[in-house]
C-alpha cells in the first residue's frame, strides 16, 4: 500500500526505489490498483497521469514481475 484510503502518501520515493530492486524482481504476481501502478512505474521527472496503465504494466513487468494484473477501483473514466 502506498498510500492511505485518503489518499496521504505512506511510502517515500526511497522506499519505492527499495519495492523496485529488492521485490518487484521476485514477485510473481503483482495486483496494485490504478494509482499504484502509476507510481511504481513512474520514472523521475514524469507526470503520474501521463502514464496510460498498459505501459505501467509493461514498466512492472521490466522491473522482473512475472504478471501485473491492474485494478481500477481509482481510476477516473478517461476518453
Amino acid at each position: 500500500m502506498l498510500a492511505s484510503g485518503r489518499g496521504d502518501e505512506l511510502a517515500t520515493e526511497d522506499m519505492i526505489s527499495a519495492l523496485r530492486e529488492l521485490l518487484l524482481p521476485q514477485t510473481t504476481i503483482l495486483t496494485p490498483n490504478s494509482v499504484e501502478a502509476r507510481r511504481l512505474a513512474q520514472d523521475e521527472g514524469e507526470e503520474n497521469d501521463d502514464l496510460q496503465l498498459d505501459k505501467c504494466a509493461e514498466r512492472l513487468r521490466g522491473f522482473g514481475c512475472e504478471y501485473v494484473l491492474i485494478t481500477g477501483t481509482h481510476e477516473t473514466r478517461r476518453r
